[in-house]
Order: C-alpha cells, then sequence, then structure tokens
C-alpha cells in the first residue's frame, strides 16, 4: 500500500520510500553540492527530505543532523543565508547511498508478532 510516497509492506512489516521520491531526493542532494550559500528555508527543506527518508533507511540519520541543526540555529531569519561548508558537502554526499542499501525500515519485528501469538492464544476447558 502507498501512503504519502511510502510503501508500506505488510507481508515483510517494512516502510520504505518510492522511486519518485528517492530521485526527488538525489537530486536535492546533487543541487546541494553545487551550491556555495544557502538560505534558512532551504536549509529546512534539506532537513525535511533527509528526516523523510530517515523514517525508512534509518541509518542515514546519524550523518550530518547534528551540523544542519547547527547551521539552522545560525540563521536569524528565514532569508538570511550562511555558507555551505566543504564538510557539509562530505556529509551530504554520503546520504543517496544510504536509501540505495537501506530502503526498507522494519515497523515491526517478527519478535512482536511471534509474542502476541502467546499473549493472545485461548484455551478452551
Amino acid at each position: 500500500m502507498l501512503v504519502l510516497e511510502i510503501w508500506f509492506n505488510t507481508n515483510d512489516m517494512t516502510t520504505s520510500v518510492s522511486e519518485f521520491r528517492l530521485m526527488d531526493f538525489k537530486a536535492e542532494i546533487s543541487r546541494w553540492l553545487h551550491l556555495k550559500r544557502a538560505t534558512k528555508h532551504q536549509l529546512q527543506v534539506l532537513v525535511g527530505k533527509l528526516r523523510y527518508v530517515c523514517s525508512c533507511a534509518r541509518p542515514g540519520g546519524a550523518f550530518s543532523m547534528s551540523r544542519l541543526s547547527n547551521d539552522l540555529r545560525s540563521c536569524d531569519s528565514r532569508r538570511s543565508s550562511i555558507p555551505v561548508s566543504y564538510d557539509l558537502k562530505l556529509d551530504l554526499q554520503l546520504w543517496p547511498h544510504f536509501p540505495d542499501k537501506y530502503n526498507g525500515a522494519s515497523v515491526i519485528g517478527t519478535e512482536f508478532l511471534e509474542s502476541s501469538k502467546q499473549l493472545f492464544s485461548f484455551r478452551r476447558c
């Protein structure tokens, strides 16, 4: 089932980002790798897209979120701009690889399913 461009696979109990969103995400990263300055609004859009992808490709969250959060805090207004640092670009270069390898985050582990069978088994008297 597809909801908000996220595939819910009830057989595997996983979620994954749709191909359309992955292409959009990779295009955004590519655009950022060529920017010299960015506005607060552009940073907010990037953080939103990164968090969206992290909901289905969890290991990606470990990279560059703290750097982006610090950059967001340094912006006063929505239109103020900051330089896009070399370090941030290095972090962003890793992001396109995470959805390819980790897209399909587990929603409900099989341990929960196994334990629920025991909880809801009824004995006949």
